[in-house]
């Protein structure tokens, strides 16, 4: 969406789903539009439209957009394909041929009352906050993370590999409560001093070592969980690769494997294993 003020067009109202443009009248409707691989045109829908009627105009176009367009359907896309083109929008959307414009304002009612910012909203709760830490048991800072002041702008550095964080001396570390980790996904932990990442699959959870093969960023933790074949795997953020989560082995078999610990779970508390398993490749 595209507001611009004036014919000189400096948003580019022309080139989006929804475009305004002030007239000397009101102000002037383009729909449709696409930039992009496939750009496309927007069509003039209406002319020098006061606020109130612009307004309507939007939310009974939007609505009625989301009822039949298909699902990902670009709204350029869902143009070309409509039957009576833009004329016919116009019969729905500006004179109520369909008699349900009344019917598409309050649906878009609901959706503007029922708004919220998500980034406000995790602001305010402790435990949606909690999953932004990048160690569910500790305040320490990624090491692998470090920035130079230049020209009074923090830049980053690139790090050389950094010695890996000893583990704990004794055998199993407490790590969390089994609810801290969140389900379905994974979230960064220490052991002893070491960067690993948590995943909760189902009912089971499984510790890896928290760096992506192949890079020196500490991101594991922030992969996609899934499964290949019945098996669960994490996709790992930066290089999308294919990580079994109870042995660490990559499941394409070209990529390093990652370590993995165990793991046991008792009265609801998370605790890992200081030493290794080891990875075993399976023929496929």
């Amino acid at each position: 969406m595209a507001v611009s003020g004036c014919t000189r067009e400096c948003a580019e109202a022309q080139g989006k789903d929804i475009g305004v443009i002030a007239t000397d009248k009101g102000w002037n409707l383009y729909v449709c539009g696409n930039g992009g691989m496939k750009p496309r045109h927007a069509d003039l829908f209406a002319s020098d439209l006061d606020e109130a009627t612009l307004i309507r105009s939007i939310d009974r176009l939007l609505m009625f957009y989301i009822r039949t367009a298909d699902r990902l359907q670009r709204t350029s896309t869902w143009m070309d394909n409509l039957e009576g083109g833009v004329a016919y929008l116009r019969q729905v959307v500006l004179e109520d041929s369909l008699g349900i414009g009344e019917e598409l304002e309050q649906e878009m009612a609901r959706i503007v009352d029922s708004y919220q910012c998500e980034w406000q909203t995790t602001l305010n709760d402790p435990q949606r906050l909690a999953l932004f830490r990048s160690f569910v048991n500790s305040d320490q800072p990624d090491e692998a993370v470090q920035r130079r002041d230049l020209r009074g702008q923090p830049q980053p550095l690139l790090t050389e590999t950094l010695p890996e964080g000893e583990l704990p001396s004794r055998p199993w570390q407490a790590v969390c409560d089994l609810d801290a980790i969140p389900a379905q996904a994974g979230i960064g932990a220490r052991l002893g001093e070491r960067q690993i990442a948590l995943f909760r699959f189902g009912e089971r959870v499984y510790a890896l070592d928290n760096r992506e093969p192949g890079s020196t960023a500490n991101v594991l933790s922030r992969g996609l969980l899934g499964d290949v074949g019945g098996e669960p795997v994490v996709i790992s953020p930066l290089y999308k690769q294919r990580i079994r989560l109870r042995d660490g082995w990559p499941c394409d078999g070209d990529e390093q494997a990652v370590r993995a610990w165990p793991v046991k779970v008792e009265n609801g508390k998370v605790w890992v294993g200081n030493q290794q398993l080891l990875a075993r490749a399976e023929a496929s």
